[in-house]
């Protein structure tokens, strides 16, 4: 019979003590997880994975060299200087260096990382309820509460975007490294011996600095460690509290200060201007999220579950009516909690712990309202406080032993069901289409979401679906998410489908005008219109938008936006000029094809025909189907005189084009060649062509004769 006095033993015995259970629930957290989460390995790249992943050439390390890895420290941002998010971004590097752009191997480094969180969070569990400051009022349910607990957090459907959703990478890393520090710092402050209390109290340090440069809210270990210590380990008694209060007092002074020189409010509340409330009503609304989130961990059905959520914000403490008694019962359960200290500090800390570590990211910053992922390490020790209370049900129960087997067989259930939600939202993140046409479904008064579905469903050719989603994101007046940013991206892309499917560049450049308009950072609009600004000849416009696109010290896109200026300069007749811009965009990436076409034709005009052939070359081993770079090289090998490698190039676009009128190709395509580098010479063409094709009859009448 389970049951406390026997630990809740499962029946077996191995040799030295513990190891057994250890085993056993490593084994099991394991084969758990890979089945809830082993469909998750081919889900798509999504949302931000492409601006921090996909798109961000500061992580697409070649080779493991310290240039590179110093690269990927700088996220986002264009400038060498900045340092960001190092660790998260660090391996997203080397996922880059050992697998491109797969997806698989980022899937499988983020469940490894969670999977040794759970681990971790078992172990600090276990020994947490061993602790001789709780008088042993756990003994014998150890075990079984903290292993149920681990159970319950790692399958919990709220973990998926920590997991599933590549880039939140960096909640995972900092949740595995937060934990650690904290299972370090107990058994450093409980062991025996000078040199291994030594060498866990540096784990401890190495571990906090991990988890901060993986994600700064990780910032919190600080604090939590500092009530663990005094709730669980020393017992908060009136002479602890005032000793350690004093032993706080010069580090809080000294972050205080910290923060006071360093941070600029200014630039912090500056991050309001994109958002649809102001810090105070976010501050108002924060309480309601938090119970949001609670209701979530209990009630973890899948019709509740959403990456973006449209919730109502707080203008005022009685809009919604939820918002006053959120705000008192946030106060009320704060101070029981402290009320609690003395006789439950097991209690009292996981509250604590809840609330604490949504502090940051709950606080007057500028972030969005809510996102899942935020609950990773807030909920653990909630889910320990539930496995308490579920496994003393079972103890009540075990004088009764058909109504405690109901009662198991009744968690065993919940937890069953727990992961099928699991596993069911790791499938809406399969792919783009699914995940966003879910999300607009579940919020569908959100113009973001509809904005997401219709990227995803333009890039994926279904033009007029994705029309209608941004027409659908432009037609939420009603709601209060309605932004000039988000509206910015719907004209966007109504602009390049008004140019490229309705070749209607008026109506394109209107929409482009008033993207900008409503959101004059978007780097996307500032590039289009420097392309219909191209098309019709006013280069020195053009290139003006591009230098102001370039300005912005992000590094999504610099590439093409550098190609696209050379292209501007070549047609200025800029040369030198082109030439250093291009080069600027192989340096970022030297697989496209549009800068080597601008040196080879800046080459050319500079009168070096060999250069213009050697980059023209260059241009088709990254594209071996640029029609253009064929074209160009059938010109140059003709005028240097190579007609060896001109009959090649000649041949080679006989079997890409077969039948193909050359002039007919050159002029459906004329309106396009202010875009590109090369514009061919129809007539030279024409007699190259001519008299190719004349050598080659004349070839054939000889073999016949």
């Amino acid at each position: 019979m389970i049951s406390k006095q026997n630990g809740f033993d499962l029946g077996f015995t191995l040799s030295p003590p513990h190891l057994g259970r250890y085993v056993f629930a490593l084994a099991s957290l394991f084969i758990a997880l890979v089945a809830i989460y082993g469909n998750s390995l081919d889900c798509a790249w999504h949302f931000d994975d492409n601006s921090n992943i996909v798109e961000n050439p500061n992580m697409h390390m070649t080779s493991f060299s310290w240039p590179e890895v110093r690269r990927t420290f700088q996220g986002l941002s264009a400038d060498p200087s900045t340092i960001s998010r190092p660790l998260s971004y660090l391996t997203f590097g080397l996922n880059h260096l050992a697998g491109g752009l797969e997806v698989r191997g980022y899937h499988i480094v983020n469940f490894t990382i969670h999977y040794l969180t759970s681990v971790f969070v078992f172990l600090l569990f276990f020994n947490t309820l061993k602790l001789d400051s709780l008088d042993g009022r756990y003994e014998g349910q150890e075990y079984a509460a903290a292993l149920l607990a681990a159970f319950l957090w790692a399958t919990h459907p709220i973990q998926v975007p920590v997991v599933t959703y590549i880039v939140q990478r960096m909640a995972g890393l900092a949740g595995l490294f937060f934990v650690m520090s904290m299972y370090f710092w107990l058994k450093a402050r409980t062991g025996a011996g000078r040199v291994k209390k030594s060498i866990l109290f540096g784990l401890t340090g190495l571990c906090a600095l991990l988890a901060l440069a993986s994600k700064q809210n990780a910032a919190m270990i600080f604090p939590v460690l500092f009530l663990y210590d005094l709730f669980l380990l020393q017992g908060l008694t009136s002479e602890n509290l005032k000793k350690n209060l004093k032993r706080a007092s010069v580090p809080v002074l000294f972050f205080i200060l910290a923060a006071v020189m360093f941070v600029d409010p200014d630039r912090v509340m500056s991050g309001y201007q994109i958002r649809t409330f102001d810090m105070t009503e976010r501050l108002l609304t924060q309480p309601r999220v938090l119970f949001f989130y609670l209701s979530q961990l209990l009630y973890p059905i899948s019709s509740r579950f959403a990456l973006l959520y449209d919730f109502e914000v707080s203008r005022s403490i009685f809009e919604p009516w939820t918002t006053l008694p959120a705000i008192l019962a946030l106060a009320s359960l704060l101070a029981g909690a402290l009320a609690l200290a003395r006789k439950q500090p097991l209690i009292s800390f996981g509250i604590l712990f809840f609330f604490l570590n949504h502090a940051i990211e709950g606080s007057v910053l500028p972030l969005e309202l809510v996102y899942d992922h935020r609950n990773y390490v807030p909920s653990m020790f909630a889910f320990l406080l539930l496995a308490i209370l579920l496994v003393r049900i079972l103890d009540y129960f075990a004088y009764k032993p058909a109504l405690q087997m109901l009662l198991t067989l009744v968690i065993a259930f919940l937890l069953s069901a727990q992961a099928s939600t699991t596993q069911g939202r790791n499938q809406i993140f399969k792919s783009e289409i699914s995940l966003w046409s879910h999300n607009a479904s579940f919020a569908p008064r959100l113009s973001r979401t509809h904005n997401n579905l219709g990227e995803a469903l333009w890039k994926s050719g279904h033009t007029q679906e994705a029309v209608e989603q941004f027409e659908l994101a432009l037609a939420q007046g009603g709601s209060r998410d309605v932004s000039r940013i988000e509206a910015g991206i719907s004209y966007y892309y109504l602009g390049l489908h008004a140019f490229y499917f309705k070749r209607d560049p008026e109506s394109a450049m209107a929409r482009i005008d008033r993207s900008m308009d409503l959101y004059p950072g978007y780097i996307p609009s500032l590039e289009a219109k420097a392309m219909l600004l191209m098309t019709k000849c006013r280069f020195e416009q053009a290139r003006l938008f591009l230098e102001r696109a370039l300005q912005y010290p992000v590094s999504i896109d610099r590439d093409i936006l550098y190609g696209n200026l050379s292209i501007c300069l070549l047609k200025q007749g800029k040369f030198h000029q082109s030439i250093q811009m291009a080069q600027k965009a192989l340096q970022l990436d030297s697989s496209a094809a549009p800068p080597w076409a601008v040196l080879a034709e800046a080459n050319r005009q500079l009168g070096n025909l060999p250069g213009a052939v050697k980059y023209w070359e260059q241009a088709l081993e990254q594209e071996s189907a640029n029609k253009w770079a064929i074209l160009s090289l059938i010109e140059l090998n003709d005028e240097i005189g190579n007609i060896g490698k001109r009959n090649v190039y000649l041949a080679k676009w006989s079997c890409m084009v077969p039948d193909s009128e050359v002039g007919q190709i050159i002029k459906l395509n004329q309106a396009n060649f202010n875009l590109h580098a090369y514009k061919p010479d129809p007539e030279k063409l024409g007699k190259i062509f001519n008299a190719y094709y004349q050598q080659k009859i004349e070839g054939l009448k000889g073999i016949k004769r």
